[in-house]
């Protein structure tokens, strides 16, 4: 039987994605910094699913967090790196500590993670990487410049990494979704009034699920969810990069608040 690691699994798509790797049979580990939030996602689970589930209470941003984790797990067939963060705001007025801890949770933690495990994977030639990127990733993102710059690291790594691990049947997937209805938004200090505004365009962490496992059954290694958000995601890179932070900077500036 397959063994699952999902970092920040606690909530959001990480919380979605343990549930449906469970229903496809997966034992999981799950990893995030609340112990009783982790409990009651293990309580649900077992209550439909018969497989075997260990909890990891880490705060994966904390020094040796990561050397940690993979000491007590040496090995998993499926690694997903969900834990991310962000925040909203002007990038001076935002602290420089905030920084550092959205660089090393969406970019240090993935590659020294996808690092260890995918020695083993390549060696058994075997096993699966999913990288959760974000739309934000493909181009700036003023007002919430660190979370796109660190999601745009993220994208580039995990595609070369894909073409590095291809050969060694180790599938690796940038999965890239755009707004998600969970509690990301408020946590990443993003005004409401954005996500009520566009509440219609967003997806379920149950349709960004239902993409990721299409990808896996094609042999997908770079996704971006929603019909909508890839239209976009290809008609950025056809308009000039200015333009595109341009209205990007405009559209998150609209939601600041007024001085």
């Amino acid at each position: 039987m397959n063994t699952t690691l999902i970092t920040g699994a606690s909530s959001g798509l990480g919380l979605h994605l343990a549930h449906r790797f469970a229903e496809k049979g997966h034992n999981l580990i799950l990893v995030a910094r609340s112990l009783d939030k982790l409990s009651m996602l293990k309580k649900q689970i077992l209550q439909n699913h018969s497989v075997n589930i260990e909890l990891i209470a880490l705060d994966l941003t904390q020094d040796g967090a990561t050397e940690e984790l993979t000491k007590k797990i040496p090995y998993v067939a499926t690694l997903i790196n969900c834990a991310g963060r962000g925040n909203f705001g002007l990038t001076e007025q935002i602290p420089i500590n905030e920084h550092i801890a959205t660089i090393k949770l969406n970019c240090e933690i993935p590659v020294k993670l996808c690092t260890h495990y995918s020695k083993e994977m390549k060696a058994k030639k075997s096993g699966t990487i999913i990288n959760i990127v974000s739309l934000g990733g493909y181009h700036p993102l003023p007002f919430f410049n660190v979370y796109s710059a660190s999601k745009s690291f993220l994208l580039t790594f995990t595609e070369g990494l894909a073409y590095e691990l291809k050969e060694y049947n180790v599938q690796v997937i940038n999965l890239s979704p755009g707004g998600i209805l969970t509690d990301f938004h408020l946590k990443s200090g993003l005004p409401p009034a954005i996500a009520e505004k566009y509440e219609k365009l967003m997806q379920t962490p149950e349709q960004v699920a239902d993409e990721l496992f299409n990808c896996l059954r094609c042999k997908k290694s770079s996704w971006v969810t929603g019909r909508l958000n890839r239209i976009y995601a290809i008609v950025q890179k056809l308009l000039p990069r200015r333009w595109v932070t341009a209205s990007a900077g405009k559209f998150y500036k609209d939601f600041m608040p007024k001085n």
